[in-house]
């Protein structure tokens, strides 16, 4: 027992005799190891993100993934830069903003009735899977395109594609799948798979994976 405070374990509100700066929150996973704020929702509002913030000897600030562009409105970004500065004269350090994924992926290919096949093969039929599951708070309409490049230029033409969409509640996970016809020759030539936020694929919202690629050798 602390004499003046009553029993300390149970105490509402005691005195912390440090000059530390000190970040806490009840919501997010601080690790100061690491240097990173976790467990922050995908479209976290930045007002909310930062009432939902606690510090001690300290101020911070929020700024763009480039440590530079200060944020004081709008959603939080994967990857923004929390700056914690010390009142106490002790300087200043920077953790790093880890939102929740979004979305998982899994996309395949399919030519004729071979799954996950290890080559193309020529007049046969390519199909591309995906499998996207909505890891957000809000609806998302994703498009699966395949497409198939020959062996001209750095990366190829594109000679033929075909692509799909659909619209996912949050927590629903679904499957997407587009394919064509291959020609009877296709020597030097590649098959990708896409996948792309919305629906325009003039304009895409965000590219939502790196591309899956299956060759013809």
């Amino acid at each position: 027992m602390i004499e003046g405070w009553g029993n300390w374990a149970t105490a509402k509100e005691f005195k912390v005799y440090t000059n530390e700066a000190i970040l806490t929150s009840s919501a997010y996973e601080i690790d100061d190891k690491r240097m990173t704020v976790s467990g922050v929702p995908t479209g976290e509002a930045v007002d909310t993100f930062k009432s939902k913030l606690a510090v001690v000897n300290a101020t911070f600030a929020l700024y763009k993934a480039d440590g530079s562009t200060l944020v004081t409105s709008g959603k939080l970004e994967n990857g923004m830069k929390l700056v914690l500065t010390s009142t106490e004269g002790l300087g200043a350090v920077v953790y790093t903003v880890k939102t929740n994924a979004e979305y998982s992926i899994d996309s395949s290919f399919k030519v004729g009735s071979v799954t996950n096949p290890a080559v193309l093969e020529g007049g046969q039929l390519l199909t591309g899977n995906a499998q996207f599951t909505n890891l957000s708070n809000a609806s998302r309409t994703i498009t699966m395109v395949v497409g198939l490049y020959d062996h001209t230029g750095t990366d190829g033409a594109l000679v033929s594609f075909s692509y799909n969409t659909r619209t996912l509640a949050p927590g629903e996970t679904g499957s997407l799948s587009a394919g064509f016809k291959l020609p009877e020759a296709i020597a030097g030539y590649k098959a990708k798979i896409f996948v792309i936020g919305g629906s325009d694929l003039m304009a895409p919202s965000a590219v939502l994976s790196e591309a899956a690629v299956l060759t013809s050798e």
